[in-house]
């Protein structure tokens, strides 16, 4: 802008983040057996946030298989 004040940039807002979400097949140990889910997230780290999230406290070796 000539006046010296920044042109307003748009927002990307929440839609551009659900748009960028994927499935993720998480697989996770949970009370001995061994449990797949597919959790749809933005990314690997928010996939395996999601399923402790499910499983609670008492879920090991979440790790994702895609």
């Amino acid at each position: 802008a000539e006046d010296g004040i920044r042109d307003s940039v748009a927002s990307r807002g929440l839609g551009d983040v659900y748009k960028r979400q994927r499935p993720f097949t998480v697989s996770a140990l949970l009370e001995g057996y061994r449990i797949e889910e597919t959790v749809t997230a933005v990314s690997i780290h928010h996939a395996i946030k999601i399923m402790k999230a499910k499983c609670g406290n008492s879920a090991r070796n979440i790790y994702v298989l895609n």
